[in-house]
């Protein structure tokens, strides 16, 4: 009789030890599911993105009131910036931003003959195709949730 009760027990804590872990298993797949679907998103907003900062030093010198350009590189970045990389989404952000004020930073080395701010201008739209390369070359972030998980891609337990 005692044998049986522990026998019992022993499978009810074995049940749910194995619940436990298919839970895990599952939700952990689950994410690096959604993750790998979104990737292919990712790289191509990030090449979307390394497009438009090739044109946006010609975009600069356009004429003042032209700001076609950048108003296009806006409307893409609201429908992509959730698809970059944080420094990728920044650098094109401030890249394009800056890009539609070059004139105002233009008329203003043109009256006091001093281009510090010009050149800052200049080199943040430069900048910015490089800094989104370097995201595309290092490995994509993985959701800081995933990177705490405890299991490897097979479901296993990782020591």
């Amino acid at each position: 009789m005692e044998s049986a009760i522990i026998s019992s027990l022993a499978g009810i804590i074995g049940i749910i030890i194995g619940s436990y872990i298919t839970f895990k298993k599952f939700k952990y797949e689950r994410s690096y599911r959604y993750f790998f679907a979104a990737l292919d998103q990712k790289l191509k907003a990030h090449q979307e993105a390394y497009n438009f900062s090739w044109e946006l030093p010609a975009a600069a010198h356009k004429s003042e009131n032209d700001k076609s350009y950048t108003q296009k590189c806006e409307k893409w970045y609201r429908e992509n910036c959730l698809y970059l990389e944080p420094e990728a989404r920044d650098a094109f952000f401030k890249a394009y931003r800056t890009a539609s004020m070059y004139f105002t930073f233009l008329a203003q080395w043109k009256s006091t003959k001093d281009d510090r701010e010009l050149r800052q201008a200049w080199n943040v739209i430069v900048s910015a195709r490089t800094i989104i390369e370097k995201n595309v070359t290092e490995p994509l972030e993985e959701p800081q949730k995933l990177k705490s998980q405890e299991y490897d891609f097979k479901g296993k337990i990782n020591k």
